[in-house]
C-alpha cells in the first residue's frame, strides 16, 4: 500500500511538471499574439503615464489604476508591443502560480498543491478564458492569490496579516472584481479567527483591526493621491460612476446563458465532473470536508463576480479558475484515498483526461498556434490582428498625434508607437456620463489638428449598437469625405483577411460587409 502510494505522488510530481512545462511553451509561443481591444487600451494608457500623461483627467478609462500602472511597467520593461505587454503576464502567471502551490498546501499536503498548479496552468491559459491576453483578471490573481496566503500562513504573525490585506486590495485596484475573492478572504478571516477563540478575545481584535488597516491603506492612498492633486472627482467619475452607468446598460438577457457561458464551457467537461465529484466524496469525511471549504467557498465567491456588469464575458471565469483547479486536484486525490480497490488507476485516469482533454481540442492552439485563426475563434470578426499590421505600417509614415481611430482599437496606436490622442481609447455609449466630452473631444481633434491618418472601424463592437444613425458619427463621415481620401481598406472573413492600399482600396467591394477598417489620408 505504502508503495503505490509512492507510485502515485511520483505520477503526480512527474506529470505535474510535465504539464507545466507544456504550459510554460505555449505561452512563449503566444507571447506575440495580437493585442486586443482591452490590452490596447490599458497599454496605450500605461504607456502614455509613463510620459506625464494624467489617468481620468487627460487619459479617460473605467479600470482602477493600478491596472494602467502595471501595464506602463511592462511597456517601459519589456516595449510597447505586445510581446512586451505578454511577457509581463506571463511573468505574472508564473508568480501567481508559485503562490498558489504556497495556498494549497496550507490546506493539502504538496501533492494536491502541485497538481493544484498544474490544472491552473492549463485552465487559465486556455482559449476559453482568452488566456493569452493580458486581461485584468489575469493579473489580479497575483496579489489576491498571495494575500490569501500570506493570511492563513502565520494566523499570529501580525506583519503577515497585515500585508495580506495590502495585497488583496491591491488586487481590487486592478479590477474591482477582486471584490468576491476579497470577500472570501474576510469570511475565512472570520471563521479562523472563531476557531481561534482561546487565543483570546484582545489578539483577535488586534489581528482583525490590523487585516482591515491592510485593506484600507492601499485604497486611502490613492484617494489622498488623487485629493492633493484636486483630481478626486476624475478618479470618481471614472471608477465609480462610469461602471455604475455600465451596469444599467449590461448585455443581461435571456440569451446570455447561450450566447457568453455554454460555448466556452468545452473542454472543461471533464474536470467540472471531477470537481462536482471529488467535492461529494470530500463531504462524505470530516476529515477531507474541512479543507475544501474554502476552496469552495472562494470558487463559489469568485464564480458571482462575473455578474457584474452583467456581460459574463469569458475571461471574468478566470477569477474561479486557482479554486476550481485545487477543487479537481483533492477531487482526484480524494478518490485515490478513498477507493482501495483500483483507487489509484482510477484518481490516475481522472487527472489525465481531465487535463488532456482541453489539450486534445486545442492541439493546435497549445503546439501550432495560428494568431489569425485564434483570433477569429475568440472574438469573431473583430480586426484585431489587421490593426497590428496597419498601425505598423501607418506608424512608418506618421509622426505622434497623426493618427486618430475612429472606433475602439487602440491595438493599433501600441503597433504604431503611439497613444491616444484625445486621451480617449475606447468609444463611449451615448447613454454613458461622459459621452459628449469624448464626442466632443474627438470632434475637434478631426477639424482642427487634422491628422494625416485617420482609420474608421465600421465595426459595431468597436461602437455601440445603433451609431451609425447618430449626428456624431455622420458629422465624422462628412469631415472625413470633405478632407480625406480612401487610402486603404481591411476586408476581413472568417477563413481569412486582407489589407488593400491605394488604388485597390478604392474599388468597391464585392461584399461591404467583409470591410473590417477603412484608412484615410489627409487630402494634400
Amino acid at each position: 500500500m505504502i508503495q503505490k502510494d509512492r507510485l502515485f505522488t511520483y505520477f503526480i510530481s512527474g506529470f505535474s511538471f510535465l504539464v507545466l512545462a507544456l504550459a510554460l511553451v505555449a505561452r512563449v509561443r503566444l507571447l506575440a499574439i495580437p493585442l486586443e481591444r482591452d490590452e490596447g487600451a490599458f497599454a496605450s494608457i500605461g504607456h502614455a503615464m509613463w510620459q506625464g500623461a494624467q489617468l481620468y483627467t487627460t487619459l479617460f478609462d473605467n479600470k482602477p489604476p493600478l491596472l494602467y500602472a502595471i501595464y506602463g511597467s511592462f511597456t517601459h520593461l519589456f516595449g510597447y508591443s505586445p510581446m512586451g505587454v505578454h511577457l509581463g503576464l506571463l511573468i505574472f502567471h508564473l508568480a501567481t502560480c508559485f503562490f498558489l502551490y504556497l495556498f494549497v498546501n496550507q490546506y493539502y499536503d504538496k501533492r494536491i498543491a502541485l497538481l493544484s498548479v498544474a490544472f491552473f496552468s492549463i485552465f487559465a491559459l486556455l482559449p476559453n478564458v482568452f488566456g493569452f491576453a493580458a486581461h485584468a483578471t489575469q493579473l489580479l490573481l497575483l496579489p489576491a492569490i498571495a494575500g490569501l496566503w500570506l493570511l492563513n500562513r502565520k494566523p499570529d504573525n501580525l506583519p503577515s496579516i497585515f500585508l495580506a490585506g495590502v495585497l488583496l486590495s491591491a488586487s481590487f485596484l486592478i479590477k474591482q472584481q477582486a471584490v468576491g475573492i476579497i470577500a472570501g478572504a474576510i469570511i475565512l478571516f472570520l471563521w479562523e479567527s472563531y476557531e481561534r477563540k482561546k487565543d483570546g478575545f484582545r489578539r483577535v481584535i488586534t489581528t482583525g483591526l490590523l487585516f482591515a488597516a491592510g485593506l484600507i491603506l492601499p485604497i486611502a492612498l490613492m484617494l489622498a493621491w488623487f485629493l492633493s492633486q484636486g483630481r478626486l472627482n476624475d478618479l470618481w467619475h471614472w471608477t465609480v460612476d462610469i461602471p455604475g452607468q455600465l451596469l444599467e446598460v449590461g448585455s443581461a438577457s435571456t440569451g446570455v446563458f447561450e450566447t457568453y457561458i455554454l460555448p466556452y464551457f468545452h473542454g472543461f467537461e471533464l474536470a467540472i465532473g471531477l470537481a462536482f465529484l471529488g467535492v461529494i466524496v470530500q463531504s462524505a469525511n470530516a476529515q477531507t470536508r474541512r479543507p475544501m471549504i474554502p476552496f469552495v467557498l472562494l470558487f463559489l465567491l469568485a464564480l458571482a463576480t462575473t455578474f457584474l456588469g452583467a456581460a459574463f464575458y469569458p475571461h471574468y471565469f478566470v477569477l474561479a479558475l486557482p479554486f476550481f483547479a485545487a477543487l479537481c486536484a483533492s477531487g482526484a486525490c480524494a478518490f485515490h484515498h478513498l477507493i482501495k480497490t483500483g483507487g489509484q488507476p482510477i484518481a490516475v485516469l481522472a487527472i489525465l483526461l481531465a487535463i488532456g482533454y482541453p489539450v486534445a481540442i486545442k492541439s493546435a492552439y497549445f503546439f501550432q498556434p495560428d494568431f489569425k485563426k485564434i483570433h477569429r475563434q475568440s472574438y469573431g470578426l473583430n480586426p484585431f490582428p489587421e490593426m497590428e499590421e496597419i498601425g505598423k505600417t501607418l506608424g512608418k509614415q506618421a509622426k505622434p498625434g497623426e493618427i486618430l481611430i475612429l472606433g475602439s482599437e487602440p491595438e493599433a496606436l501600441v503597433a504604431a508607437g503611439q497613444i491616444p490622442p484625445t486621451g480617449y481609447p475606447f468609444i463611449l455609449d451615448d447613454r454613458m456620463p461622459g459621452s459628449k466630452e469624448f464626442q466632443q473631444a474627438t470632434s475637434d481633434y478631426l477639424k482642427n489638428k487634422k491628422p494625416k491618418f485617420v482609420i474608421f472601424v465600421p465595426t459595431a463592437s468597436s461602437w455601440y449598437s445603433g451609431y451609425q444613425q447618430s449626428t456624431f458619427v455622420r458629422d465624422l463621415q462628412s469631415q472625413l469625405q470633405q478632407n480625406y481620401l480612401l487610402t486603404g481598406t481591411a476586408q476581413i472573413d472568417k477563413k481569412y483577411s486582407k489589407i488593400l492600399w491605394n488604388e485597390e482600396a478604392r474599388k468597391p467591394p464585392e461584399d461591404p460587409s467583409k470591410i473590417g477598417a477603412l484608412i484615410f489620408r489627409r487630402k494634400e
